[in-house]
Parts: C-alpha cells; structure tokens; sequence
C-alpha cells in the first residue's frame, strides 16, 4: 500500500528546487554577488533553500491537516488483498483542570 505525499511536502519540494535554480543563475550570471558574505557564503545558499522549502510548506494548505477534519484510513486486511476506507475523526481534546495556586 501506498501513502500519499503529503501537498506541503511536494511544494516545499518545489520552491527549493525554483530557489535553487535561481541561486545557480545568480552565481552563473554575477559570480561574484555573494562576495561580502566571505567563507559564509556556502551557508547562505543553504538557508535561502531550506527557507524557501520551509515557506512553500507553511504556505500549502493541507486538507487532512485542518483541525477538525475527517480523515480515511484503512482497516486491517480482508485477506482480498485491499483494505476498506472508513471514517476517522479525531477526538475532543479537553484540558486537564490545574488548581489555583497561591
């Protein structure tokens, strides 16, 4: 059985990949752009991919994600060789009650 990737992670994926395309333009086109930055210069490329990943994911909704919803899963195995898709809700979440303190 396969599970499905989940939509924050495909355009994470793909907003890294768009910044790292165009972080390699930048260093083809100005090779010397990120000069002030000295040996640091290796890590900002990283931060400006793993920051774009980061904000492609936040900025994807996720249906499954959503507090509230409904969510499928499959029981255990017929013997038939696929499962059947039922209903999954998550539970009420209730706060422990804390006494007041002095």
């Amino acid at each position: 059985m396969t599970t499905p990737v989940s939509p924050k992670v495909k355009a994470g994926a793909n907003w890294a990949a768009y910044a790292t395309l165009a972080l390699t333009l930048l260093s083809t086109l100005t090779p010397g752009s990120l000069d002030f930055l000295g040996k640091f210069a290796p890590l900002a490329y990283g931060v400006v991919v793993g920051a774009t990943y980061a904000l492609g994911a936040f900025l994807k909704a996720d249906p499954l994600r959503d507090a509230g919803s409904v969510a499928t899963a499959p029981e255990p195995w017929q013997g038939d060789g696929h499962g059947v898709a039922h209903e999954v809700t998550a539970p009420e979440v209730i706060a422990p009650e804390v006494a007041p303190t002095a």
